[in-house]
């Protein structure tokens, strides 16, 4: 007989045994709490969708990235044409989007307010903090034009690292109006905006992960230099038909960060012939100042943020954690004011964020954080003999109904043997379930730190036990 084969998780992907799936969902309940404290409701999207969602903005080329599918031929055979293509979601803020205009929210009253957690999926080489399989939380503030609501979805994601306890985090706020402001009275059109963005994105992250002592490759392993990666950089706005001087002004925001005093006067020295680049540094030092009123005044100003997604339109930021290396990225997001009417809904503006929570929870390790709970369970139900092992389940199952979480022995283990096992795991209390204590309508409760022990009626047991359990 052939040897079986040990199967091992997918490239890119991982199991999480009890422990780690205990303490990712103790941060994901944290998130819930921050995101619904500020008024937020959750939605759920489907873990696939059309794969002309995505490619309808960002071209046939982003099926690389993705895990793209067809329908099944049996769709052809109920009518529908030819089987469509899925895509498994690489981000949500598309199928919110998508959602808020076949969803009927459009006609609800605005601002709305949305949250999600959920998977998502994206065909990347896997790395340290990057996976084919990730999850995000994220929020979606849709209906507000205001820079009240972009303040608002930048204070909400530094509450949310706040209240998961974590620290030594740069939170760093741009605005894209600067550079597509330069680019539109430049002549440079939409498309070819959205190309260089993608570059420039792709240059400051580099940027970044030098910063953080990790080697950056080229194309034959070689490692770059920051003057490789800007060379780079100006080699694609060649490429992209954009001189001089508008080439040095937007080489110039790469620059452009730091205090928000310092940076903004700088920036409005540099653009100040440019009525758009200006109108948005206001914009930005307006946003600044409702931000500084939710308590939150520490922050860097940084017009290089160009966030790679191409449908970014205003207010844009980004939080990194450095302890994470090159992958230091736990947050980006900003204003998108034309996504929903790409997609055949009306003008709508919004702005919002999405958190990678695989980073988070790796954060929260790297500060020592550890799952609390020491027991998983509250309570053992123990007969003394096999007899008795029927009334132990009916226990149990009232125990259970009283909101206690209960354990009843499933290996027929003897008394002793689940006392003892009941120690191994640190379950606080057992119930000791006696022919003659039964027959008087009691149990043994005891409390398996110290010891001691008392007999009581059925009810009163159970009360007890509700009473200290929720109370821990």
């Amino acid at each position: 007989m052939p040897k079986s084969r040990v199967f091992q998780p997918p490239r890119g992907t991982r199991d999480f045994l009890p422990e780690e799936a205990e303490f990712r969902r103790r941060a994901e309940e944290i998130i819930r709490g921050v995101f619904e404290s500020y008024g937020f409701r959750e939605v759920v999207t489907p873990t696939f969708e059309h794969f002309e969602l995505y490619s309808l903005r960002s071209g046939e080329e982003i099926r690389e990235e993705m895990y793209v599918f067809r329908g099944k031929e049996r769709e052809r055979r109920e009518g529908r044409g030819k089987p469509p293509e899925y895509v498994l979601r690489p981000e949500l803020t598309a199928p919110i989007c998508r959602m808020y205009i076949s969803g009927g929210l459009s006609t609800w009253p605005k601002p709305i307010k949305l949250y999600y957690i959920g998977r998502c999926f994206r065909y990347d080489r896997p790395g340290p903090g990057r996976y084919r399989e990730f999850w995000q939380a994220g929020v979606e503030l849709i209906g507000s034009p205001h820079p009240e609501a972009d303040a608002e979805v930048i204070a909400l994601a530094v509450d949310t690292l706040k209240a998961l306890g974590l620290s030594e985090y740069e939170t760093r706020i741009g605005h894209l109006g600067v550079l597509r402001g330069i680019l539109e009275e430049g002549g440079v059109n939409v498309d070819v905006q959205n190309r260089l963005i993608k570059a420039i994105d792709d240059a400051v992250s580099d940027l970044g992960k030098m910063q953080v002592g990790e080697a950056v490759l080229n194309g034959t392993g070689r490692p770059l230099t920051e003057e490789d990666v800007l060379n780079r950089l100006e080699s694609q706005m060649e490429e992209l038909k954009i001189r001089e001087p508008l080439k040095s002004r937007v080489m110039s925001m790469i620059w452009l960060r730091g205090p928000r005093g310092e940076i903004v006067e700088k920036a409005e020295e540099a653009f100040r012939q440019s009525e758009k680049a200006s109108n948005a540094l206001r914009e930005l030092d307006e946003i600044l100042t409702l931000l500084e009123a939710y308590g939150v005044k520490d922050y860097v100003v940084d017009l290089s943020i160009a966030r790679g997604l191409d449908y970014y339109t205003g207010m844009v930021f980004e939080i990194d954690m450095p302890r994470l290396g090159g992958q230091k990225q736990v947050c980006g997001g900003g204003r998108y004011d034309r996504l929903v009417s790409d997609y055949g809904g009306p003008e709508t503006p919004a702005t919002g964020f999405a958190l990678g929570f695989d980073r988070l929870v790796e954060a929260m390790h790297l500060q020592g954080q550890e799952p609390q709970r020491e027991h998983f369970v509250d309570v053992v139900v123990a007969p003394a003999s096999d007899e008795l092992r029927v009334q132990a389940i009916k226990i149990a199952q009232r125990l259970r109904s009283a909101g206690v979480r209960s354990d009843v022995d499933l290996m027929r283990r003897s008394l002793s043997g689940i006392l003892a096992h009941a120690d191994r795991l640190k379950i606080p209390y057992a119930v000791i379930v006696g022919a003659r204590e039964l027959r008087e309508g009691k149990v043994i409760l005891r409390d398996m730190k110290t010891r001691s022990q008392k007999t009581l009626e059925v009810d009163a047991a159970i009360e007890e036990l509700r009473k200290c359990t929720h109370e821990g």
